[in-house]
This record gives C-alpha cells, sequence and structure tokens, in this order.
C-alpha cells in the first residue's frame, strides 16, 4: 500500500485507494466495510450516487477527468463480502481464492452484458516466491512440508483451462493423474489442492474422517484436539479515545491481570506514521479520523466516547517474536 500511494498517477487522472484487510479496531472495520457494501453493490446503481455512499462527492471534489477507486485488500475480501467489482489483480495462494476472488468481479451484473478486455489479472508469482520462499502458497493455501511444488511460477503450475475462464470446476472434479517430478514435488497447483484436502480429511495425522468413522460420544474430544479456527495466541488491543479533547491512543488489554485491567503499556511495538509519502493526485477513498467515527456511534448508541473505545476500538494482535504495527 505505501509503495502504490507513493506512485503518481497518470495526467487528468485521480487514484483513489482504499486499503481493507482484517486488522483494524472493530468500529473503524466497520466503516470501511459499511461504505463497501454501499458502494459495492451493483443490483441498485442508484445506490452508487447515494450520500452515504459519498462518490459523487468526490468527483465534485476534483478536477481530473478520470478517476479510478481501487481496493487493495488480503483474502478477507474473497469470502463473505457480497461485493462487485470492475476488475481484479490477483495474487494468488490457491486455486481457491483465485476462484472466490472471480466470484467478486461482476458479481452483480447480468451475463448478457459483453465483456471487451480481460478483467482478471493472475499474478504468476506471489510475494513469497519472489522472496525465495521454498513453501509460498500458505497461510492462506494449502502447501506444507510434504506437499511441495515444483515452482512458484502459475505459468508452469497451471494449465490455461484451469484459470480461462475461471470457474469452480478445477476444484471439485477429480482429478484422474497426479504428476509429480523426481523429487516427489507437484507439478500442479490444483493437482497439489486435492491431495492436500484428501490427506487433510483421510490421512492426516488428526484426520476429519474420525467424525464419521466413531460414534458420536468422539465428538467432544476431537473438538479439544482440533479447535475450530485455531490460532496462535493473540491479545486485546484497543485504539482508545477518552474524549474529544484528547487524541486517539493505544491500550493493551492485560487480560493475565484479575479482573483484567487497561493499560498504556504494550507488550507489542505500535508505530504510528507520522508522514506518508503520498504521490501527485493520489487520495484516500475514506476519511477513517477515530474521533468521526467513535463520534458518530457515540451518538447513535447515546454513550461516551470512553464506552465507545471499549465496545468497538478492540483490535487483536498476534503474539510473534518480531511482532509490530503500523498505524496511519
Amino acid at each position: 500500500s505505501q509503495s502504490l500511494v507513493a506512485m503518481d498517477s497518470p495526467d487528468n487522472t485521480c487514484i483513489h485507494y482504499c486499503v481493507y484487510h482484517s486488522r483494524f479496531p472493530l468500529a473503524i472495520r466497520s466503516h470501511i466495510e459499511n461504505k463497501l457494501d454501499t458502494i459495492l453493490n451493483r443490483k441498485d446503481q442508484s445506490t452508487l450516487w447515494s450520500a452515504e455512499a459519498g462518490v459523487g462527492d468526490i468527483l465534485a471534489s476534483y478536477p481530473q477527468k478520470n478517476h479510478i477507486f481501487v481496493v487493495l485488500a488480503s483474502p478477507v475480501a474473497e469470502v463473505g463480502r457480497d461485493h462487485d467489482y470492475d476488475w481484479a489483480i490477483v495474487e494468488a495462494s490457491s486455486m481457491r481464492s483465485i476462484i472466490q476472488l472471480a466470484g467478486r468481479v461482476r458479481r452483480h451484473r447480468e451475463i448478457s452484458e459483453p465483456i471487451k478486455h480481460p478483467n482478471i489479472l493472475l499474478l504468476n508469482e506471489n510475494l513469497k516466491a519472489l522472496r525465495g520462499k521454498k513453501i509460498c502458497f500458505e497461510r492462506p493455501g494449502f502447501e506444507m512440508p510434504n506437499l511441495v511444488l515444483a515452482s512458484h511460477d502459475l505459468f508452469q503450475r497451471l494449465e490455461t483451462e484451469q484459470y480461462n475462464p475461471i470457474n469452480a470446476i478445477p476444484r471439485i472434479q477429480e482429478i484422474t493423474s497426479i504428476e509429480k517430478n523426481t523429487n516427489n514435488e507437484y507439478l500442479n497447483l490444483g493437482s497439489l489442492e486435492h491431495v492436500a484436502l484428501a490427506w487433510q480429511l483421510f490421512s492426516g495425522e488428526n484426520k476429519a474422517k474420525v467424525w464419521w468413522a466413531n460414534t458420536p460420544y468422539w465428538c467432544g474430544e476431537v473438538q479439544r484436539q482440533q479447535r475450530f479456527r485455531d490460532s496462535k495466541q493473540d491479545e486485546s488491543y484497543y485504539l482508545f479515545v477518552a474524549d474529544e479533547f484528547h487524541n486517539p491512543h493505544w491500550c493493551w488489554l492485560n487480560e493475565n491481570a484479575y479482573p483484567p485491567k487497561m493499560t498504556t503499556e504494550t507488550p507489542v511495538r505500535i508505530e504510528t506514521l507520522q508522514s506518508l509519502n503520498m504521490g501527485n493526485n493520489v487520495k484516500f477513498w475514506f476519511d477513517l479520523d477515530a474521533l468521526d467515527i467513535y463520534s458518530k456511534l457515540a451518538n447513535d448508541f447515546v454513550i461516551e466516547l470512553k464506552e465507545v473505545s471499549h465496545r468497538f476500538g478492540e483490535l487483536r494482535i498476534t503474539e510473534y517474536s518480531d511482532s509490530s504495527y503500523q498505524e496511519y
């Protein structure tokens, strides 16, 4: 995001960026999603020009003839969002992610409308591949130490019919031949995903087959061993606004104390960027000022800003050895 917003726009063009991922405080993420839900609903085209969407106000505020609105999103945009985009550039992690994101392109438009140009670009390598990692299509993805691809260039690891056109067939149609090289590395991304799913369902150490192969009395034990959406330890942080006279600041909820205690001493380093290098005619799409967003919630729920911070200011950060969080 920092690299893209630092690039100048073409002549007579203004680019508006929205950075969208899961690690915003709840109130700010909800604000972003409410805006996108309204703007990217193409079932009723009139909503795009509503006061709530604000697109008309943006166009009226800048003199450029051409305006490009871009959502820079993590995998949070792939599942569970009923958004309709005109086009997408995909940094692939799996066939599943490619298919899911493709389902957000022209999602609400009539299929009879002509498409004159390609509207999805698959990056042939993802960031991990560019950095030379041995395992690249993971978290999210299906590659793992015992299931490795021969290389991570999609030109080599996908057949044309698997992505042109993009549909769900490669995920649900059984693959009759699984090709590997002499190093036991897989030659096709789709084949690897089928093998990974079969391993997890039938052969893995904690195979899912136990759910239907044993009596229901095992369910509690299986759930204890295989926690649903099990993840690394994370901690609660809060973007705290005491009142309209104080700047927002970060607090940590120490859940090891009893009762849990809010403190400004945070174990994870939270860095606030004092300035951001912005290119010519490059803007952020939405105003994410915490005080403005919290003030609206305070009015809606008839509560004080301090209570808004407790209810809606939470951000959960996963603890790693070099954990840090950047705030813009």
